[in-house]
């Protein structure tokens, strides 16, 4: 019989989109830009689990954060990334293509 973590390597570390989606409801800069350096397994373009894109999320993400502060580097790096900034979000909040 095999346990879970003997089929996962027995890791615990998180997954670099988990990560990635983490450091970007924070609108975390340094977080985002090390997963970006440190894989290129993150989808820019892909839909985050809310239905998001992650340069949307990351924009409101820092509205949330603080309205008086916007951290243009973030969307600067996502953007330069390749991110999408053409994505819209219908009314319901899901991602229109």
């Amino acid at each position: 019989m095999t346990d879970a973590s003997s089929t996962t390597g027995g890791s615990n570390a998180a997954k670099p989109m988990d990560t990635f989606h983490t450091a970007v409801d924070k609108a975390d800069y340094a977080q985002i830009q090390s997963v970006l350096e440190s894989t290129d397994q993150i989808d820019l373009n892909g839909l985050r689990p809310d239905g998001m894109p992650p340069l949307i999320r990351l924009v409101s993400a820092i509205f949330e954060i603080d309205r008086n502060e916007v951290n243009l580097d973030s969307i600067r790096l996502l953007v330069t990334k390749g991110a999408d900034v053409n994505c819209q979000v219908s009314s319901s909040g899901v991602a229109v293509r």
